[in-house]
C-alpha cells in the first residue's frame, strides 16, 4: 500500500486488493457516505474516481454538478428512468464499488451506453463466494430501491461484521461464528419488532386520515345544507316583509333584524364546523408524533447494534493479540 495520494480507480488498476485491505476500505467508505447522509445530503454520483486514498486513509469527494445525470457502471436503475438520486441510489453505487474492490471486476459492464444500461437494469453480478459479503452486496444492488438497505448505518454494520469474520477466520478466534449469528439474529428480531410497530402506526394514521376525509365531507355537506336552509329561510322572511315595506317603513327594521339573526346562525354553524376540523387535525398530529417516536426507536436500535459490533471488534482484536502472544511465547 503506497503513501502517495491516488484515487481508488488507480489503486484498482494496480491489481487485486487483499481481502483484509478491501474490507477496511469498505468500512471507511461506508462511514464516509454515512456522514454525508447524517448531514442531510447525498453524494449522488459515487464512483472510484471520487474516492482518494493515501496510505490506509480514505477520503470521499463530493460529486461534480450534474454528475448524477451521467451514466456510469455505478448508476442505480431508477436513475435511468429519470428519478432523482437519494440515499438508496448512493447505497446502490456503494454496492457496485464494493463489488469491484472485492473482486477486481465491475458489477455491470457494457461496450455502449445502451448495453451498460441494459446490464444495470437486468443483470445480476456473479457471486463473490463469501456468504456474508454476498449478502451485503446483493442487498445493496437490489434493482428495486425498496429492496435495498435503507440506511448506510445498516450497510456499515454488515461491512464490519464481515471484516470481523475475516479476522476471526485468519486468527482462529473461538466461538466467533456463534457470537455473530446470535448478534445478527438479535438485530433482525429487534428490527422486525420495531418495523411491525411502525407499520401498525402507519396503518392507524391511514385509517384516521380516511376517517378525517369522510368526516370532512360529511361536515361540508351538512354545512352547505345548513347554509342553504338558512339562506332560504332568510329569503322567505324577506319575501314576507317585502309586500309590507310600501305600507309601513318601520317593518324594514324588523326585516334587517331577521337577516342579522340568520347571518348569526350561519356564523355559529361555521364556527362549529371549524372546531370539529381542528379536533380531527389534533388527532392526526398526535398519531404523527407516535410514528416519529417509532422511527426514533428504530434509529436508537441501529445505534445500539452498531456499538455492540464495535465492541465485538475490540474484544476480538484483544483475543487475537493474546493468541498471537501465547503462540510467540511458546515458539521461543
Amino acid at each position: 500500500m503506497t503513501n502517495e495520494l491516488q484515487t481508488l480507480s488507480q489503486r484498482l488498476a494496480e491489481g487485486p486488493i487483499p481481502l483484509s485491505e478491501a474490507l477496511g476500505l469498505a468500512v471507511q467508505l461506508g462511514d464516509a457516505l454515512r456522514r454525508v447522509h447524517d448531514e442531510g445530503r447525498i453524494q449522488g454520483a459515487l464512483t472510484p474516481d471520487v474516492v482518494n486514498l493515501k496510505g490506509s486513509k480514505l477520503e470521499l469527494l463530493p460529486a461534480e454538478p450534474g454528475a448524477a445525470a451521467v451514466l456510469t457502471p455505478y448508476s442505480a436503475p431508477e436513475l435511468l428512468h429519470g428519478h432523482a438520486p437519494d440515499v438508496r441510489t448512493d447505497i446502490f453505487a456503494f454496492g457496485a464499488v464494493l463489488y469491484e474492490i472485492l473482486t477486481g471486476c465491475r458489477a455491470f459492464r457494457g461496450d455502449t451506453s445502451q448495453a451498460l444500461a441494459e446490464s444495470i437494469s437486468t443483470s445480476v453480478p456473479a457471486p463473490i463466494g463469501v456468504a456474508g459479503l454476498d449478502r451485503l452486496v446483493s442487498a445493496c444492488l437490489s434493482k428495486d430501491p425498496a429492496g435495498r438497505w435503507q440506511r448506510m448505518q445498516h450497510v456499515v454494520t454488515e461491512a464490519r461484521l464481515a471484516a470481523t469474520r475475516c479476522r476471526a477466520e485468519r486468527g482462529s478466534v473461538p466461538r466467533h461464528k456463534q457470537i455473530e449469528q446470535a448478534l445478527r439474529a438479535e438485530m433482525e428480531m429487534l428490527e422486525s419488532r420495531l418495523a411491525s410497530q411502525l407499520e401498525q402506526y402507519e396503518v392507524a394514521i391511514a385509517d384516521l386520515h380516511r376517517d378525517l376525509v369522510e368526516e370532512l365531507a360529511r361536515q361540508q355537506a351538512a354545512s352547505k345544507e345548513a347554509v342553504s336552509e338558512a339562506l332560504q329561510g332568510l329569503r322567505g322572511r324577506l319575501d314576507e316583509t317585502e309586500p309590507q315595506l310600501d305600507a309601513a317603513l318601520e317593518r324594514s327594521a324588523f326585516a334587517e333584524q331577521a337577516a342579522e339573526r340568520a347571518l348569526g346562525e350561519i356564523a355559529g354553524l361555521q364556527g362549529a364546523v371549524s372546531a370539529e376540523l381542528q379536533g380531527l387535525t389534533d388527532k392526526i398530529t398526535a398519531h404523527s408524533a407516535a410514528i416519529e417516536s417509532g422511527r426514533a426507536g428504530i434509529a436508537r436500535t441501529d445505534d445500539l447494534v452498531e456499538r455492540v459490533v464495535e465492541a465485538l471488534e475490540v474484544i476480538q482484536g484483544m483475543v487475537i493479540e493474546q493468541s498471537e502472544g501465547r503462540a510467540a511465547f511458546a515458539g521461543s
